[in-house]
């Protein structure tokens, strides 16, 4: 029986794709690809980002009132923590924009069965190249690559579909008491947040499909039941 991790992120939260990396190289080394499936559910850190990209330190600045220098700092702490894990952030080309679109998109690829592939892509151009996120042709090229029809990405682009389950993900997060981002559930029985160590993750992951393996039977010996060809009544 597969479980489910579900992953509350958001495609401009530099720790989300460092603790995304950390998750997968726990699963890879125990080894346990085939029991696992990842459950990518949206968050907006920041709901009132423009639909209009502007530059990432501009925007951070401005939203929460700090110094241009002191986002340099905190962009410089997360490129040193992406590293660890094998990514090459580059901050300064981040443009700063409403994510929104991208997660509409991201559940129309979950249909298609192509969340995870475009959930990378989404992440690695936001950090690592760069990608203006609200751009349509930028996300239907993104989109595209992974397999979704051209046209049908365009025409999802233009309409507010999938908003609704956009909307869920995040009113469950708030109902959960989810306060930031990444935040993770293993099998719906143990929960890490943030960007964790692999060992977290591997802890997380071994005692929930351990849990999953076992459960309390609660019923009579002489309830009605069938088994195989035969029924007791």
């Amino acid at each position: 029986m597969m479980m489910n991790i579900e992953i509350w992120s958001d495609y401009s939260c530099p720790f989300c794709y460092i603790g995304k990396r950390k998750l997968e190289n726990a699963i890879k080394e125990l080894g346990v690809e085939n029991k696992i499936k990842l459950v990518f559910k949206a968050y907006q850190l920041n709901p009132d980002a423009p639909e209009v990209a502007i530059d990432g330190i501009e925007g951070l600045s401005k939203i929460k009132g700090i110094p241009k220098e002191q986002v340099k700092v905190m962009y410089g702490q997360a490129t040193t923590y992406a590293k660890m894990v094998g990514l090459d952030y580059h901050m300064d080309k981040i443009q700063y924009v409403s994510t929104y679109k991208a997660h509409r998109l991201a559940k129309l690829a979950k249909k298609y069965g192509k969340e995870s592939e475009l959930t990378e892509l989404l992440m690695d151009g936001y950090f690592v190249k760069g990608l203006n996120l609200g751009d349509h042709d930028t996300l239907t090229k993104l989109a595209t690559s992974v397999g979704l029809d051209e046209e049908l990405v365009k025409s999802i682009l233009n309409t507010n579909e999938f908003a609704n389950l956009v909307d869920k993900d995040i009113e469950e997060a708030e109902s959960i008491g989810i306060q930031g981002v990444p935040f993770f559930i293993f099998g719906r029985k143990y929960a890490v947040s943030g960007a964790q160590d692999t060992a977290i993750f591997k802890q997380a992951i071994t005692k929930a499909l351990e849990e999953t393996k076992s459960f309390t039977l609660l019923d009579e010996e002489d309830a009605p039941k069938c088994e195989g060809d035969e029924c007791s009544i």
